[in-house]
């Protein structure tokens, strides 16, 4: 049942069509003065201005003369993005090279695309449906002021290459193939009104079902933080400043910024429990046509008729509509056009009813990325139910006449506040060249929160190290603002991509997070073992809090302790749910009766949890009694006649006279050796643990006078909590009585491998069938260090302890010099950690060694929702070519002509480790160096690996060919990736081409 509670409306308000809605479930942005929507929306709550005033020496830096500073119209102002010069190429699987001669546009609108799917919760290569691609840039400024007068970028990349990185129609398709988008890409360009137009396409396109989601938008980043000249009767501002609606309006500032919205059809979103923003109730474009003074004039009947599209398309009614967030460039023809449209669109509507404001007073005109600041910052209004300022607003523009209109400006921060109907807000965008596009928005439906479970798992994973610790500082501080845990959680498991390197923590407080410590991925496990020990290692209350936290855990628990009161067996749930340990309590665990059963139920609830969540063991091992919970598992007993032999089990071994057991770290020769000396028809060898480990059992007065022995040898002992000698001679009394129970059970054969703790062997159907073999399990040694050398010979390389305390695990420990992780599901009775948060910490360490959890499964029957978390941390990088007037730019050298094809001579050029051996080995080097922008590349290292793709592959046959003459075929490259293997080719390839005199002499000079 959907935690969502569907907008309503008045009684006298029609129905809207559900068909038509498309929910908004992700986005994200830069803007000027704004990393991040989270700053973008501080900047515009405080009522920030974030045109920025330029200084004379940044702009004499970006190449701007004095003549034009001192120019009185010269306007030192613009809004900007912050670091647009940075960027994670590696992030990306880009090479830093690569990423320097692309556009920035193309850069910051793929870090916002990855971004607004992350704060939806979703992975492109994990999703299933098509994911389309509607966006937009603006005029390449870096290609034409950076690039293309750099004579020595052009000779060094290509042509090809650099318009694959700087022409607009790759910047959408970019997309699609670094985060593995399969919906339709279109670039979209219609000037100002390119983002919310591609908005607008990506809302017919999912009400159409082309595609599944989509992502919508735009960016727009000048690569000259420069001002402008102001010239009388043009579209900019004389001062920098943007006055929308104001008498004082005069002109607009031009910015950069990028937006994405994530969007999806209300109701999948509200079936697929998305985090729903907002809603889009209607959307339409139109273009003026000629019907207006000129191409970049504006018309108010086709604004008009383009709202009034997307109201009749929605069916909502204008007058349900409080806020319209404007075009507002604040030009002195622009604005009165808009609130003409405006006016006619909203006639009857009464005068003063409707809210209107305009980003731009904030940020500028951001060109492409215009309409869709202007949508996130509705959205984000009504988040925060509140409308921010419209600044530079005092007194209205008298050509507007605003006051007999519907509208009245947002003059400060104003409340929105919630009434019985959902708040609804519409924006404008209108482009020059007249093409104009107008959305209707929609609060998103309220969403009630039910309590929750507890204790929960987070997953982060990054690159590198440093950016999964900014992970794990980032999400700690948001963590508490976050509604639901739970939601947390689940986002970070299905909806985030699983990177080296890896960290984990099992929390039930929002504002305690303790992250595990950081594993880097080398080599994930691939093989898994379950281990459960045997009498010994329960305590009370020791599944109190699995009990409570976890469902499967609670039903299988309750399910096998009725079974054990059926069939005649004492209710140990008192013991093992205990909130505290009580004297009478603790002696009663001690013995077989209930320690037994107790061990029994914990670890196959255990088992039963962890299959919940979607872990399946490749191989099993039980230590003697935990033998009967993996026969069990494997389908050897049945649950009813598994439990009816523990019950008989334990019943007979409290029947026999009581004993003891000593557990000593000593090989079995020593220990063999010190029973010679002692009464050693008393004691028996019960368990062989692993070569340092054995334990004995026998009678009480045997088992102190060996004890005092071993001490008298500084032999380490020590005495385990039991009832009884287990797996010795004093259970011979009852075998027969055993033996009879057995034989009435049907045996079947194993569904799932495991290995017997009696020999050390996988079993088979034979052994395990036959009633002696149960016998003999029940007095004969345990063989626990063997059966372990057998899970290791197996392949296992990861063991899991399904008990009470972490014993097993110890003892598994012991017997292991391979790399093989060991986690344990509980604390020990010492550990004051909650059972719960142990269990999730081991699932997420299993996660964080590579172990494969499939988390849909994990999360398949709890009410979970996507929400909004904090994205990736981009280690960014400078990534920029500087213009050529620029104090930074390089110098460029002349470029040499091709060299005749003579074969390079092979000198020893260094002895380092790696680095080149002859010129041949340094000329590869140096190509890749420069078409790569790595610094450091040995001999051995593979082209492709360092981030090298077939077109670069291209441009290295060439440089190669413009260095020595010579004609290389591009399949070289592929199949000799290496430096060292290329240069054989180039070598072989010139010898075979050199005449013999000449040969000669090349061998001569290799000789020496």
């Amino acid at each position: 049942m959907s935690q969502y509670k569907l907008n309503t409306t008045h009684n006298d308000e029609q129905a809207l069509p559900e068909e038509v809605a498309v929910a908004v479930i992700g986005m994200a942005g830069q803007f000027p003065g704004a990393e991040n929507v989270a700053e973008f929306w501080d900047n515009l709550s405080k009522g920030v201005e974030s045109i920025a005033r330029l200084s004379d020496e940044d702009l004499r830096r970006c190449g701007i003369s004095d003549e034009l500073l001192n120019n009185k119209s010269y306007v030192k102002a613009g809004a900007y993005l912050k670091n647009s010069d940075m960027f994670d190429p590696e992030f990306f699987d880009m090479t830093p090279k690569e990423a320097e001669i692309t556009d920035p546009q193309h850069r910051v609108l793929l870090e916002c695309a990855h971004d607004a799917m992350s704060d939806a919760g979703y992975v492109g290569e994990q999703y299933d449906g098509a994911v389309s691609v509607y966006a937009g840039i603006g005029v390449d400024t870096y290609l034409l002021g950076n690039i293309m007068p750099n004579p020595q970028i052009l000779n060094e990349m290509g042509m090809y290459q650099l318009v694959l990185g700087n022409d607009k129609c790759y910047a959408v398709s970019r997309i699609s193939y670094k985060l593995n988008l399969t919906g339709a890409s279109l670039l979209v360009d219609t000037s100002c009104s390119t983002s919310l137009v591609s908005i607008v396409m990506a809302y017919k396109s999912l009400l159409s079902y082309d595609c599944d989601m989509a992502l919508a938008g735009g960016a727009k980043v000048n690569a000259s933080e420069v001002g402008y000249l102001y010239e009388p009767g043009s579209v900019n501002s004389p001062d920098g400043h943007c006055r929308a609606f104001d008498a004082q309006a005069s002109g607009t500032v031009f910015g950069n910024g990028v937006g994405l919205l994530l969007m999806k059809r209300l109701e999948d979103a509200i079936e697929d429990k998305d985090n729903i923003i907002g809603i889009i109730r209607g959307g339409a474009i139109n273009n003026d046509g000629s019907d207006k003074v000129g191409f970049t004039a504006p018309s108010v009947a086709k604004q008009r008729d383009v709202i009034e599209q997307a109201l009749e398309f929605s069916e909502v009614p204008a007058q349900s509509i409080s806020y319209v967030e404007a075009h507002g460039t604040g030009t002195r023809l622009g604005d009165p056009v808009e609130i003409g449209a405006l006016n006619e669109a909203f006639a009857d509507c009464p005068a003063q009813s409707c809210y209107i404001g305009s980003v731009k007073t904030n940020v500028g005109h951001l060109e492409t990325a215009a309409g869709v600041t202007g949508v996130i910052k509705t959205l984000l209004s009504m988040k925060n139910d509140t409308l921010p300022a419209t600044l530079n607003y005092e007194t209205p523009n008298p050509a507007i006449n605003i006051e007999q209109t519907p509208f009245k400006v947002v003059a400060q921060n104003t409340p929105w506040a919630r009434t019985d109907s959902p708040r609804r807000a519409c924006v404008s965008s209108f482009g020059i060249g007249g093409t104009n596009a107008h959305v209707i928005l929609e609060e998103p439906p309220e969403r009630e929160y039910p309590a929750e479970p507890g204790s929960e798992l987070l997953l982060l994973s990054a690159k590198c190290g440093k950016a999964l610790k900014q992970s794990q500082h980032n999400l700690s501080a948001a963590l508490p603002q976050v509604k639901s845990l739970q939601d947390a959680a689940y986002t970070l498991a299905v909806g985030r991509k699983a990177y080296a390197h890896r960290s984990y923590a099992a929390v039930n407080d929002k504002g305690a997070v303790t992250f595990a410590p950081a594993n880097e991925l080398t080599k994930a496990v691939s093989k898994v073992a379950w281990v459960v020990p045997g009498q010994g290692t329960q305590y009370v209350g020791m599944s109190r809090d699995l009990h409570r936290r976890f469902d499967v855990f609670r039903n299988t628990f309750e399910q096998c302790c009725e079974l054990i009161v059926r069939q005649g067996g004492q209710d140990i749930r008192h013991l093992l749910l205990a909130e505290t340990a009580e004297p009478s309590m603790q002696q009663q665990i001690t013995q077989t009766e209930y320690a037994q059963p107790a061990i029994f139920v914990h670890a196959y609830a255990m088992a039963k949890q962890l299959q919940a969540m979607g872990l399946e063991p490749e191989l099993m091992l039980g230590h003697s009694l935990g033998e009967y919970v993996v026969a069990c598992l494997a389908g050897v007993l049945s649950l009813d006649d598994a439990i009816k032999l523990v019950l008989t089990r334990a019943q007979l071994m409290n029947q026999v006279t009581s004993g003891a057991m000593l557990s000593i770290s000593a090989s079995l020769d020593v220990v063999q050796s010190v029973l010679a000396q002692a009464s050693a028809d008393q004691i028996d060898i019960c368990a062989i643990n692993s070569a340092k480990s054995i334990v004995v059992g026998g009678t009480h007065e045997a088992i102190d006078s060996l004890s005092t022995l071993l001490n008298d040898k500084q032999i380490d002992n020590r005495k385990l909590v039991t009832s009884h000698a287990f797996h010795s001679h004093m259970l011979e009394p009852v075998l027969g009585e055993f033996e009879a129970a057995v034989r009435d059970i049907t045996f079947h054969a194993p569904q799932m491998r495991y290995v017997s703790s009696l020999n050390g062997q996988l079993v088979n159907t034979q052994m395990v069938c036959e009633p002696k073999y149960w016998v003999q399990h029940l007095r004969q040694t345990v063989q626990f260090g063997s059966a372990v050398a057998t899970l290791i010979s197996e392949g296992v390389d990861c063991v899991f302890d399904l008990g009470p305390s972490n014993t097993a695990a110890m003892l598994v420990r012991d017997n292991v010099t391979s790399a093989c992780a060991i986690i344990h599901c509980a604390p020990n009775v010492k550990q004051k950690t909650a059972s719960d948060l142990v269990l999730l910490e081991a699932i997420g360490k299993y996660w964080s060694l590579g172990g494969h959890i499939d988390w849909q499964d994990f999360y398949a029957n709890r009410d979970c929702y996507r929400t909004s978390l904090p994205g990736y941390p981009y280690q960014k990088r400078r990534c920029w070519i500087d213009p050529i007037h620029s104090e930074a730019a390089p110098k460029v050298a002349q470029q040499p002509a091709p060299a005749p094809a003579e074969p390079v001579k092979e000198l020893d050029i260094s002895d380092e480790q790696g680095a080149p051996r002859n010129a041949t080995e340094a000329m590869i080097v140096k190509i890749w160096q420069q078409l790569l922008g790595v610094e450091s590349i040995a001999i051995t290292d593979n082209f492709f690996d360092l981030g090298g793709q077939s077109l670069l592959a291209s441009r290295v046959i060439s440089c190669i060919y413009e260095e020595t003459g010579l004609e290389v075929d591009v399949s070289a490259i592929f199949e000799s990736p290496t430096v060292e293997a290329l240069a054989s080719v180039i070598v072989e390839q010139q010898l075979s081409s050199t005449d013999s005199e000449e040969l000669e002499r090349l061998l001569l000079e290799l000789e020496e």
